[in-house]
């Protein structure tokens, strides 16, 4: 409908078609009690719903925005027409210095009038990001050739990695003082991590972790890996060749990598989490390496004030040899370091998805009852329920029965095939005899998938119509992980006659009922049953779940988020890798070092929070900012030492054959010999 992108305001032509990175932002209406001041301000009825409709920032004045096109949240729109002619600006006429007007949809032809230094302060006094733009704005417009200070570098990088290139363009055609965006990413470039335990990113951590309040220092550590391009390629600001497999250190091989293995770690109860490193390999990691890898990282995260409660990684083949070599099983779940009990969990949305594909294979049973779990049953569903004119299952479609790679990967398939109103739909189809009642077990299945997952995606303070999603009803409804658990250890694979189903776990289903001292007992036949592996991690998950939640109401929380026992924050990493791939299917090594620092300065950097609205900033958040980002400011200060200046500088490398480039690690003292009219060729260019 037209009305809906359309300013509400009598009298506005603003259209939210026709808006750009240099026109007006739009807002839509709170649903808290700013609703009637937003309607007694602009005249309209407050009893009427304006959901859908949409104010434009025109009707705003300056101090309510913010530099990022957001609305303070005390913010209260005007009836005004023409930006000139807002008053809070009047009392800015009497200095000598002046800026840059930035244009916009109302600019005018007179030239702006002259800024105080002293009253911005005094007029921005608390939004202390705001306050600093302006006074670079004022610094530059005299000094325009000036190196830029540390300051000036935090607010830029603050602007760029909070709205991103197009909104840091928007700043810069608006006609701020910024630096280019070739300039930003050749300060970015200088933070160049390489594979394997870094320094700096402790120390930052380490950092952040002396001013966190001792319930923010209990944390989740997570792993995951993604498949790479194999390829080499020179990286001129560390002087090496990437590509290889690498671990860190001397631990370096010949072996070209196609696999990227990420740590990260991220709080149990809050919203802060931080990539700690990656590591290159050729084919997957060995469950060797990933338990020295777990091992050093619990050391360190203990030894700079973090209290590490648990780990959570796929059910690949190597993180359950990991696992072993821990010595966790689903009756103990945990592992003891420092007198500390440190539980091992499986990341439930990929069980879900294992969980989903094995349906399409095998049937499943469940322990007393008949009958059989089929995904026929839940497609002959949705095969009636497209046919009917109201549809009890709308989000279902064909994408979540014909699977591609790609899909298979998207949790939502999976959890909207297990949902609950597909349970209620197929239920209802029963009732009104257009299935037989053999289906009433699928739909059983699906509730019940649907509770567990809900159960482990805790994130909402309160949800009235689940009781068991709102996470300070945890401790009141910790019996249904128990009772989840026991649901699942009942529920086994359909036997298939003479066959013998391999890559699966097969468990007894009968007593062995034998004595060795009594001549009298025969030992019984016992018959396995198989069982999916998937099954038994989750089942693991949920027992250690159970566990930590009772551990965490004994420490006094009122409440747990069991969203933070996913690895959900590594999948961001690898979601902003496909996003930067564009039509390419895999990353290569450079790509996925990019991407890794990416989301460490991302993290590093406050962002707003909610849709409309941010945080209204304190006086002390960006040099709170520029302290974070110290040891990376440093860096951009100093030179770029590339190849040719190192053999410039040392004439040792040089031969009559030619030059060698150290790549590799001291053991394995692996060179690159260049021939020297190659050499001659590249230093001509």
């Amino acid at each position: 409908m037209p009305g809906y992108h359309r300013c509400i305001v009598d009298g506005c032509r603003n259209l939210r078609e026709d808006a750009s990175i240099s026109g007006p932002s739009f807002f839509s209406f709170p649903e808290d009690n700013r609703k009637q001041l937003w309607c007694t301000a602009l005249n309209l009825d407050s009893e009427a719903s304006y959901k859908g409709k949409l104010v434009c920032s025109e009707h705003f004045l300056p101090q309510d925005m913010k530099i990022t096109r957001k609305l303070c949240p005390n913010a209260t729109p005007t009836i005004i027409q023409n930006v000139a002619q807002r008053q809070p600006f009047k009392e800015l006429t009497n200095t000598s210095i002046g800026v840059r007007n930035f244009r916009s949809r109302s600019t005018q032809s007179d030239p702006p009038p002259p800024i105080s230094t002293s009253l911005i302060e005094e007029m921005f006094r608390g939004t202390g990001m705001f306050k600093h733009f302006l006074i670079m704005q004022i610094h530059r417009a005299s000094n325009p050739r000036q190196h830029y200070s540390d300051l000036e570098k935090t607010i830029s990088l603050a602007i760029y990695y909070s709205g991103g290139s197009k909104n840091y363009k928007c700043w810069r055609k608006w006609g701020a003082k910024l630096p280019s965006l070739s300039t930003i990413r050749r300060w970015v470039c200088k933070l160049d991590f390489q594979p394997g335990r870094c320094q700096d990113i402790l120390d930052c951590l380490k950092d952040k972790v002396e001013r966190m309040h001792p319930v923010e220092k209990d944390c989740i550590l997570t792993l995951d890996e993604t498949a790479l391009h194999k390829g080499l390629q020179y990286n001129r600001f560390s002087d090496r060749i990437e590509g290889f497999e690498d671990f860190g250190g001397s631990d370096r091989t010949m072996n070209i990598a196609d696999y990227a293995l990420v740590v990260m770690v991220r709080g149990l109860n809050t919203d802060w989490r931080m990539p700690l490193a990656y590591y290159y390999s050729c084919h997957s990691s060995t469950s060797s390496q990933l338990y020295n890898i777990v091992c050093k990282f619990f050391e360190d995260l203990f030894s700079i004030g973090l209290n590490v409660r648990g780990i959570v990684v796929d059910q690949g083949g190597c993180n359950q040899g990991m696992f072993k070599k821990f010595g966790v099983s689903i009756e103990k779940p945990f592992f003891m370091y420092m007198d500390k009990k440190i539980y091992f969990m499986y990341d439930v949305p990929h069980a879900i998805k294992n969980i989903r594909t094995g349906l399409t294979k095998y049937n499943f049973r469940m322990e007393g009852h008949e009958g059989v779990v089929s995904m026929a049953h839940i497609k002959e569903f949705y095969d009636i329920d497209c046919m009917s004119t109201f549809r009890c299952s709308s989000k279902l479609s064909d994408a979540h029965f014909n699977l591609t790679n790609l899909s298979k990967m998207k949790v939502k398939l999976a959890t909207q095939l297990f949902s609950r109103s597909v349970a209620s739909g197929m239920r209802t189809r029963i009732d009104l005899g257009e299935l037989s009642t053999n289906f009433s077990l699928t739909a059983e299945f699906c509730e019940r998938m649907d509770t567990i997952f809900d159960m482990c995606n805790i994130s909402e303070s309160h949800c009235p119509l689940k009781k068991w999603k709102s996470n300070s009803q945890v401790f009141q409804n910790l019996h249904e992980w128990k009772a989840a658990e026991m649901w699942l250890s009942g529920l086994t694979l359909e036997a298939i006659p003479n066959v013998v189903i391999r890559d699966l776990d097969y468990e007894s289903d009968v007593e062995e009922n034998f004595d060795g001292n009594d001549p009298n007992t025969k030992r019984k036949k016992v018959r396995k049953l198989p069982i999916l592996p998937c099954i038994k991690g989750l089942r693991q998950t949920l027992v250690a779940q159970h566990m930590l939640i009772g551990e965490l109401q004994e420490t006094g929380y009122k409440f747990v988020k069991t969203r933070s026992m996913q690895s959900d924050g590594i999948e961001h990493i690898f979601g902003h890798l496909k996003y930067r791939l564009g039509s390419l299917d895999k990353a290569n090594c450079p790509m996925f070092r990019r991407a890794f620092r990416f989301i460490f300065l991302s993290n590093l950097i406050v962002t707003p929070d909610g849709s409309n609205c941010e945080k209204f900033d304190s006086e002390d958040s960006i040099f709170d900012t520029q302290r974070k980002l110290s040891f990376f400011l440093a860096k951009t200060n100093q030179k770029t030492l590339t190849l040719f200046d190192q053999i410039d500088n040392d004439n040792d490398d040089e031969n009559d054959n030619g030059f060698v480039i150290p790549m590799m690690s001291h053991t394995a003292a692996t060179f690159i010999l260049l021939p020297l009219s190659t050499w001659i060729i590249l230093r001509r260019l």
